[in-house]
Parts: structure tokens; sequence; C-alpha cells
């Protein structure tokens, strides 16, 4: 695939990055390869007096360049759920958490999904039963952050709130793999042993000075309903923190598609209707409905295949009935919510 060096006076909105960029004189990362241009990037690069970058030729196809950022992503996404691993192996050691670790791992969470779809394409891709602890921990701390993100959160705070994700089931670790890998269902005493990997994570990192309390209390309560259903403490509504309903509502978005993975695939509006029959009195409804119409819209314009074969388009989704769009069907339009003859198969 070819390539061009460009003034950065030159670049335009759009054009894709084909080197990492680094400050000079140090090994710290400016930019990552295969970043889209925009003006936060030029500004960047303006700003560390960078004055040449490689690029795509523009001659490069969409569906290439498409492939070349999730193959990165996947890429990247790998290197996360290894350290995520290690973390979980220090802990059986019965090492300390190593804080340098984590932070190295959130850090770039948070400042290297430069494409929301590809990555949460590719994260409907990259399951592995035998790894799904720690890949269920980087998929929770990546909608995390994406939710902060949506929920306009000052940056520092959505960098704590990813830094919980990332340990929110650290507590995991102190639970028998017996338990924890059981493909049947729990007995009541195996039940409430899991039921206390909160604690458990909490108790591992209560004394860690660089832990804020935020996030320290995100990983005790991330299994909290706003009803008052949930443990370790039966806490409802406002008693929860905010980083604990926004990991709870990722985290059973992430467990349902993933559970999904082993079973029949279905469309991420099934998703969502699922959790709003599940979830309305448990979970935070702004937090639940802001992922939901988000990670909607992302769908507009994409094509899906009906139950009758057809072919169609997203072209709307209701705000107020979200797992239901509105799909054109060449000349005519299909709503869902009013027309139960209809139902989305796949996305194609």
């Amino acid at each position: 695939m070819s390539t061009i060096r460009v003034s950065v006076d030159e670049l335009k909105d759009g054009d894709v990055l084909a080197e990492e960029i680094y400050l000079e004189s140090s090994n710290i990362s400016l930019v990552k390869e295969n970043a889209l241009i925009d003006e936060n990037v030029k500004n960047k690069l303006v700003n560390a007096d960078i004055l040449e970058v490689k690029i795509y030729n523009s001659d490069t196809n969409e569906e290439s360049l498409y492939d070349i950022k999730k193959d990165k992503f996947k890429e990247d996404y790998q290197k996360k759920v290894s350290g995520v691993k290690d973390i979980f192996k220090d802990v059986l050691k019965g090492d300390d958490i190593d804080i340098e670790k984590v932070s190295r791992i959130s850090d770039d969470i948070f400042e290297n999904v430069d494409n929301i779809y590809t990555a949460i394409e590719s994260i409907s891709e990259l399951k592995d039963f035998d790894d799904y602890t720690y890949i269920h921990s980087v998929n929770v701390s990546l909608y995390s952050m994406l939710l902060g993100q949506w929920l306009k959160l000052d940056d520092e705070v959505i960098k704590d709130l990813v830094i919980s994700a990332v340990l929110h089931d650290i507590g995991k670790a102190k639970i028998d793999d017996d338990i924890l890998n059981k493909p049947g269902v729990l007995t009541h005493e195996e039940f409430d042993e899991m039921k206390k990997h909160p604690q458990y994570g909490y108790d591992l990192c209560k004394d860690i000075s660089g832990l804020s309390d935020r996030v320290k209390e995100g990983i005790l309560s991330h299994h909290e309903k706003m009803d008052g259903s949930g443990y370790p403490n039966a806490l409802k509504d406002e008693d929860i923190n905010l980083f604990s309903r926004i990991i709870a509502v990722c985290d059973i978005y992430d467990a349902i598609t993933s559970e999904r993975v082993y079973k029949n695939k279905i469309t991420p509006f099934e998703t969502f209707d699922e959790m709003i029959k599940s979830g309305y009195e448990k979970l935070d409804v702004n937090i639940m409905l802001t992922l939901f119409n988000n990670i909607g819209n992302l769908y507009v314009g994409l094509n899906v295949q009906m139950n009758t074969g057809e072919i169609g388009e997203i072209v709307y989704i209701p705000p107020q009935d979200i797992s239901k769009p509105l799909i054109k069907v060449k000349e005519k339009f299909i709503d869902l919510s009013k027309d139960a003859n209809y139902r989305i198969e796949k996305i194609v």
C-alpha cells in the first residue's frame, strides 16, 4: 500500500497517518500510526514542531484504510489484554498490584481509540473464552471511557474511571478457578463466593496511595443496583457512586454481547432491548440510554438484512425507542416500533 510524505501544512482532515510520531529526542509517542488526521492531531504536530509526516496515498481505497485501522486496533487490544492478564497473575502470586502497569493500560485506552466504530466492531470479533476475564476487563474499560466522553466528564475524571474499570474485576483473582470458569450454573454457595469479588478487589486496592477514593469505590460497588438489590452493600440510587453506575452498565452490556458470541450472535438493537427490559429499575437509566443512543447512532447509514431476506439501510434511531430503528428498503420505510412483522437479522 503506497505512502507519501507531506508537510504538516498540507494535511487534510481524513488523511491517515502511515507512521507513529514521537516527540523529538524522546521515546514518547505523540500520535499513533493509522491515526485519522483532524484539527486536534494537526495542532499536536504543529506544537511539537513536526514539519513532515508520512500518510497513506489518497489512491488507497476507503475499505483498505478501514482494514488497516481495524488490524492496528486488534494488535493494540491484544497487548492490553496481555497487560491485564499480567496484573491478575501478580495478584495470584501474592504480589501487590503494580499501579504503573495499570496506568499504562488505562492511558493507552484513554488516548488511542481514534475510531469508535472500528473499536466496537473489533471488540465483537475478539472473543476468547479462555481469556474472558481479562478481555472483559479491557472491554468494560473501553466502553467506560467512551461513556465518560459521551457524558461530558472531565478528562481527569475519565482517566480515573478507566483505571477503576480496568481493575473492577481484580477481586476475581481471589476466586477459585473451579468457580470462576464453571460452565454450568453456580450453586448457592459458589454464587455467594463469587459475590465476594468486589470486596476482594477493594481490599486489594484500598491501601494503594496512587488510587483515588472514587476509583476504589467503583471497584467495590460495580454490582450495586439502583433498586437496592445489588451487592456487597445493597446500596440504592445516589448512594452508588458515578463510577460504579457507569461500570455496571458497561459490565452488563459486554457480558450480554460476549455471551451471545458463543451462542447465536444478535444485533446491537436486540442487546439494547434485552438490557432495557431487565435493567430499567436496576441500572442508572440516563447512563444506560446514553450508551445505547451513542452506540446506536454509529450504525445509522449501515446496511442490514431483514428477516424477509431484503437488504435495507438504517436511516433513523428514535431516542424514545432506540431498539427499534427506522429502516429504508428500496423505496419503502419500515418502522420496527410499529411493524412486528419485520426484524433485523444482521448488519451487513
